[in-house]
């Protein structure tokens, strides 16, 4: 189930000391259009540019988060981005005029109520969603950080808490995140740090705009908590602002042991890996990236020659990413692909190389042409645009062409293949011969001896001349004779 991003509705001013720093600062918040993200922007230096609240852009930092890009820096960003994931807001710009947002009191309570009471507005867009599919994890020691699939559309996380401080009980807390939990059980705890942390805190020069309001010291008696297990519903507020820096909603169930601001980037990073996966087989879409019908309506072309089918990545006028479906009914993308080593050297060497399949596909195209005419009459040749019949065979008598015999060759000296047509039948429709024969010697006209006597008698007229049409045709030559 997806929906729509939000933003606020009118701009919001602020002002606090920075838990670590010390330092007074003030900040806006302004409304931002869709598809921009959380961006923080330092005021007091002009020409940095504006810092997306993405893990790419976190750097290691003890005890808090912070988020660098060039000169500009931004710490302690966790509790401002913890109430944008729990209040379901997607894009958003912070104004700041120092390195560090401040800690009001300690939690997340004192933006929800600024937040609140500005407003929120929904966008055309839909907010982007990572559904895990398989479980990832991080373990550091006694450091582990799951996260599993979940059959429910949401996020629910579930921390153990140990502190190794006399006297501090551990806790555990499972909770399903959504606005009014978030608002109830999550936003308002405080910051918390160990009563022998102190000296140390103090020395690295952090904590110096921590007091008694907004920092549980656990391990003093002094100490009052506004809500039962406070530091581990602290812990829950850390890591939901961490886990926004992914920049999509997580539906997954996440199981944290003693885990801090270092294994929850970390779980980050490995979810981010997955998410831009997805980005990339297009189960995903990115804020700057376009489907096919946006990019159908920004250029003129259509398929075949609409050639990219998503833009995944868009950097305005700078770098774009994108990606073109390629079927193998579309062989004019093998040639972008490089040759395997071995066909590259076969190819190379002539044996399946272009010239040598150029060069055969010229030798069929001869042959098919060549390859067989038919004996015609004299002055026809074999096939429209085909060789002629050789000089000798012009007459209609057909040469040997048994084994050794000369018979008539195309051009190539190869022997025709004998086809039957209208010119091998004869006009008395009987089909010539393939083969010469030889001629048959004329038989002698002896007439038959008389019943009536046995002595030979004279030929009568009629005998005469039907033996002297036999002799005439026996000695002339046939037509298939080759003398």
């Amino acid at each position: 189930m997806t929906r729509l991003q939000k933003t606020i509705r009118t701009p919001i001013e602020f002002s606090g000391v920075g838990l670590h720093s010390g330092a007074t600062v003030k900040g806006r918040m302004l409304p931002a259009p869709q598809d921009t993200g959380v961006e923080f922007v330092r005021t007091d230096l002009p020409e940095a540019s504006p810092i997306p609240a993405r893990i790419a852009y976190r750097t290691a930092m003890d005890r808090r988060t912070r988020l660098e890009k060039g000169e500009a820096r931004v710490d302690t960003v966790e509790h401002l981005l913890s109430v944008c994931h729990g209040l379901g807001i997607d894009n958003l710009r912070v104004e700041l005029d120092g390195q560090e947002v401040p800690g009001l009191d300690g939690s997340a309570l004192g933006f929800v109520a600024l937040i609140e009471q500005a407003g929120l507005v929904e966008q055309r867009a839909e907010a982007k969603t990572l559904r895990l599919e398989r479980p990832i994890y991080v373990r550091e020691g006694p450091v582990t950080l799951v996260a599993l699939p979940s059959e429910e559309p949401r996020l629910s996380l579930e921390y153990f808490a140990a502190f190794d401080e006399p006297g501090v009980e551990s806790g555990s807390l499972s909770l399903a995140v959504d606005r009014d939990t978030f608002v109830r059980e999550i936003a308002p705890a405080r910051t918390f740090c160990l009563a022998s942390e102190v000296p140390k805190l103090q020395a690295a020069g952090l904590g110096k705009g921590a007091t008694r309001e907004n920092t549980l010291v656990l391990g003093d008696p002094a100490t009052k908590m506004r809500l039962s297990a406070e530091p581990v519903r602290h812990k829950l507020l850390d890591l939901l602002g961490d886990l926004f820096l992914l920049g999509a909603d997580l539906h997954a169930h996440v199981i944290a042991t003693r885990s801090g601001h270092a294994t929850n980037a970390e779980l980050v990073r490995r979810l981010d890996a997955v998410l831009q996966g997805e980005e990339v087989g297009g189960l995903v879409r990115r804020e700057s990236g376009l489907d096919v019908r946006e990019i159908m309506r920004m250029l003129p072309h259509r398929y075949p020659f609409l050639m990219i089918d998503r833009v995944i990545e868009l950097d305005g006028y700078q770098r774009a990413v994108a990606v073109k479906n390629v079927s193998i009914n579309e062989p004019f993308f093998q040639g972008h692909f490089p040759q395997p080593a071995d066909h590259a050297r076969r190819a190379a060497a002539g044996s399946h190389g272009a010239a040598r399949r150029r060069a055969d596909a010229a030798q069929a195209r001869k042959h098919r042409k060549t390859r067989g005419f038919v004996v015609h009459r004299q002055g026809q040749a074999a096939r429209r645009g085909g060789p002629r019949r050789p000089a000798a065979h012009r007459s209609g008598d057909r040469a040997p062409e048994g084994p050794g015999g000369p018979g008539p060759r195309c051009r190539h000296g190869r022997r025709p293949r004998r086809l039957r047509s209208r010119a091998d039948i004869h006009p008395d429709r009987r089909l010539r011969k393939p083969w010469p024969q030889k001629s048959t010697p004329p038989r002698s006209c002896t007439p038959m001896p008389s019943s009536a006597s046995t002595s030979p008698s004279a030929p009568t007229a009629s005998s005469e001349r039907a033996c002297a049409s036999a002799t005439a045709r026996a000695s002339a030559p046939t037509w298939w004779s080759t003398a």
